[in-house]
């Protein structure tokens, strides 16, 4: 179940936070004054967090998603970790990628975020292992001296 508290939906626009509060079943906060306004007052935001955090629990991450969808209210949901790697918009964009290590095998990496058509980006070095470069530092560092 979803159980966070959307503090975004104020700032949509008073078509987005009516629908929302339709899609769970709270036509009283749909007809609400202070949420059909093309603001909402900073002291009516917090008097309605409380009834919005009740609606974002009344259905599911999954089930939200596909509301928000329907009535273009920007959304996506917050992943768990063993989830995100798996998830179409991760694996799409390839936010992550499984690379060669030359002694680790195959890992996952995140991906390179940005995707140029003529110079196309890939993981090139991997981070250091534990103690991998602590001889060359210690030289750098007595040569400095």
């Amino acid at each position: 179940m979803a159980t966070s508290v959307p503090a975004e939906l104020f700032e949509q626009r008073q078509p987005q936070r009516r629908d929302f509060f339709l899609a769970a079943d709270r036509a009283d906060l749909a007809a609400d004054p202070r949420v059909n306004g093309d603001s909402i007052a900073d002291d009516d935001v917090d008097a309605l967090m409380e009834p919005v955090g009740e609606c974002s629990s009344s259905l599911t991450t999954e089930e939200w998603t596909r509301v928000c969808a329907k009535h273009s209210i920007p959304m996506a949901p917050v992943l768990e970790l063993d989830r995100a790697a798996e998830d179409p918009y991760v694996r799409g964009g390839g936010l992550v990628d499984v690379v060669h290590h030359p002694s680790e095998g195959a890992i996952r990496s995140v991906g390179v975020p940005v995707r140029f058509s003529a110079t196309p980006a890939s993981v090139r070095r991997f981070a250091p292992l534990p103690g991998q470069h602590t001889e060359e530092v210690f030289q750098e560092l007595a040569a400095g001296r």
